[in-house]
């Protein structure tokens, strides 16, 4: 399984990161996940974003501000859009699917989104990396 991908020229200062990663398989996390349970202590910690990719998905109360930006256009409009310095939640139930709000996550952190989470992305059941996550053997 692929978590993370690079390509290109890195930059000096993270050339020794970069390798450590590429060579023990090891990486750290694009992002964290995270349920609509857990939202609300999420927004009690600190001003967040909310993203959603399709509005006629999104069952988000009335009065609940989002930023609406379709998976195809994310790599234009978030620079513009979306703010680095507070929490970006990915409302991964509007995506297409699971590995569409992966892609789109992936296009953020490339970006240089570094506070990223995935709201209710979907866990593949068999994986081992999810059950390890889970603390569950």
């Amino acid at each position: 399984m692929v978590q993370a991908m690079w390509t290109g020229n890195v930059p000096d200062d993270h050339a020794d990161t970069v390798l450590g990663e590429l060579t023990t398989g090891a990486s750290a996390p694009l992002y964290s996940r995270a349920t609509r349970r857990d939202l609300d202590e999420i927004a009690k910690a600190s001003a967040y974003e909310l993203l959603v990719f399709n509005t006629a998905k999104a069952t988000w109360p009335s009065g609940t501000r989002y930023r609406f930006i379709p998976g195809g256009e994310l790599a234009i409009r978030a620079e513009y859009e979306l703010h680095k310095n507070v929490p970006i939640i990915a409302d991964c139930s509007t995506a297409a699917s699971g590995l569409s709000c992966q892609e789109n996550l992936l296009t953020l952190a490339n970006s240089g989104f570094t506070r990223l989470i995935a709201l209710d992305l979907p866990r593949q059941q068999d994986s081992p990396s999810c059950r390890a996550q889970d603390g569950k053997p």
